[in-house]
């Protein structure tokens, strides 16, 4: 009796070592313990990580050099344009010229009501000329510039989002839109009915 316990007692035990051995050569063979396997897991993350990084920067390279092209291209382009006479709307100087104009029409809309209400002086004469109407007859004179640079800007077609660049359609598309009131705006008829009302003066005198 005591010997079959004994036999059972060994083979149990030899069954719990054949396991343990087992486990362990598992373990040992695929690098389970569980310090090294933290350490290669947080490796791996940084490589990933890494490797996220190369990417992000890679795109971010692209991504600067197609911006870059496409600014060398649109400068080129407009450089061309430019010795043909022709700016584009998104021009710089053309924005700056706009801002120009807008300042100047910001100074009539507030002199001239002005001028109308106060101001004495002898209608339709130009002998005793002061700054300010010197500078006044200027001002047309850039609304008058003002018109000639729209007839050589170029649009956006609202139809289709392209830029037309010919003058013969930028011409077209100003005539047909804002050409009538920029005109009617810029001609100074005052002094034009008052020129030739002195020539018809002088007939008679």
């Amino acid at each position: 009796m005591n010997k079959a316990v004994r036999k059972k007692k060994l083979k149990e035990k030899m069954e719990i070592e054949l396991t343990f051995l087992e486990k362990f050569q598992s373990c040992f063979k695929s690098n389970k313990n569980p310090d090294v396997a933290e350490v290669e897991e947080s490796e791996e993350l940084e490589d990933e990580d890494e490797e996220l990084e190369d990417e992000e920067a890679e795109e971010l390279m692209k991504f600067e050099t197609i911006k870059l092209r496409m600014e060398l291209n649109e400068s080129n382009e407009m450089n061309q344009l430019r010795k043909k006479g022709i700016l584009r709307y998104s021009d710089p100087m053309r924005e700056r010229w706009d801002y120009f104009v807008m300042m100047l029409s910001i100074y009539n809309s507030g002199y001239l009501p002005y001028e109308q209400a106060f101001e004495k002086y002898d209608h339709c004469s130009f002998d005793n000329l002061l700054p300010i109407d010197y500078f006044n007859y200027s001002i047309d004179v850039c609304f008058a510039l003002d018109i000639i640079i729209n007839l050589s800007t170029t649009y956006l077609d609202p139809e289709t989002g392209e830029e037309r660049k010919t003058r013969k359609e930028i011409i077209q598309n100003y005539i047909s839109s804002m050409f009538l009131i920029d005109f009617m705006a810029t001609i100074p008829f005052y002094e034009m009915f008052c020129i030739i009302m002195r020539g018809n003066m002088s007939r008679w005198v």
